[in-house]
């Protein structure tokens, strides 16, 4: 049985998320709290498996609770928020950085079917982050948000005539993944990059505002239509699946309105498979952390076209998921420490300019 801690200041949603847990065996509510300094006093008495946060709170609000949590009783934390107004989103993404390991959307009184996903997704991710061991994440993280960028000086001669792009695809978890990864490429980084992130809806603006603080590089929201030019990080927006296509040996970002994948939209397997169409051996695809197995079909793809192919190893991987999937496909060319993988695309990217 996994012990939740619930911190909201809305009597509303902490009765909700009490009924949406306790509809399974899996969960107990061991105790809830209406603004931060509650919860930061529970955490410390009641030892929970795991809590959630909200982040607009009166007396305290999430990301300082957060913060007091990490450094006192360390504990997984999963934000869960409605609100993706700016100065809001700043505080969710200040959490993660502060150590809680994912941001979920709120769910809202309802019987539609967005409703049961949000609930499912609830589920899944508490079950999930529950067994991360926070003390050596929260550890990892402080030096990591405080390391300089990675600026190695044979790039200033760099060429990269071989690859046209690299893709990337993450879930939960990915986004201290990608901090960890995009803040060590340099500032001449010469090819661009293309994400797909879930992420409840709403909260892909500020993810990338929040990136765009820790990387050298200009990270953007792909448009439809965009040409994509070296050195910028496109994100694939809300309800859409992004795609790459190729006109006059040129390649553009093209959203796909299409339905959602096993639930999930946009989804990393049409970004990679448009990849291997359109580039074929001249890609570098990467799956991160995440739950599930979205991916692994277009990894397969991208690798049977001769591209390249990178997974996040299991340790640093705060779920393995979908790393793991592409692997039990044989569709991997090489597994990589996360702190390691910015300097070994480097070194692929040399040597192949030899």
């Amino acid at each position: 049985m996994i012990k939740v801690l619930i911190c909201d200041d809305s009597q509303v949603i902490v009765e909700l998320l009490t009924a949406i847990l306790e509809s399974t065996n899996d969960f107990q509510v061991v105790g809830k709290a209406f603004n931060g300094k509650e919860a930061v006093a529970l955490a410390k008495q009641l030892k929970p498996d795991i809590i959630t946060m909200d982040i607009r709170m009166p007396v305290m609000n999430g990301f300082e609770a957060t913060r007091l949590i990490m450094a006192e009783q360390p504990t997984p934390i999963v934000v869960v928020s409605a609100s993706v107004n700016t100065s809001d989103l700043q505080i969710t993404f200040k959490a993660l950085e502060a150590g809680a390991l994912s941001v979920i959307e709120k769910p809202q009184l309802s019987s539609n079917n967005a409703y049961q996903s949000i609930n499912r997704e609830l589920l899944d991710t508490l079950h999930a982050m529950a067994e991360v061991k926070v003390i050596h994440h929260h550890l990892h993280l402080k030096s990591l948000i405080n390391s300089p960028h990675y600026q190695p000086v044979e790039l200033a001669t760099l060429k990269v005539e071989h690859y046209e792009l690299i893709a990337i695809g993450c879930s939960t978890g990915g986004p201290i993944a990608l901090i960890q990864l995009l803040k060590k490429l340099p500032v001449n980084f010469q090819l661009p990059i293309l994400i797909t992130q879930h992420i409840s809806p709403g909260f892909v603006d500020g993810l990338i505002e929040w990136l765009n603080c820790y990387t050298a590089l200009s990270v953007l929201k792909a448009v439809d239509g965009e040409k994509i030019e070296p050195g910028y990080i496109y994100f694939a927006p809300d309800h859409c699946h992004l795609t790459v296509i190729k006109k006059n040996n040129r390649l553009y970002c093209q959203l796909i309105d299409a339905p959602p994948v096993k639930g999930i939209r946009p989804s990393v397997n049409y970004l990679f498979n448009s990849i291997a169409v359109c580039c074929g051996q001249h890609a570098i695809a990467i799956l991160l952390t995440g739950m599930g197995d979205d991916g692994a079909i277009g990894m397969e793809a991208i690798h049977q076209a001769n591209g390249y192919t990178i997974i996040q190893d299991q340790p640093s991987a705060i779920v393995y998921g979908m790393p793991e999937a592409a692997l039990s496909r044989k569709a991997v060319s090489a597994v990589v420490k996360l702190s390691e993988m910015a300097e070994f695309i480097i070194r692929l990217l040399y040597q192949n300019s030899k």
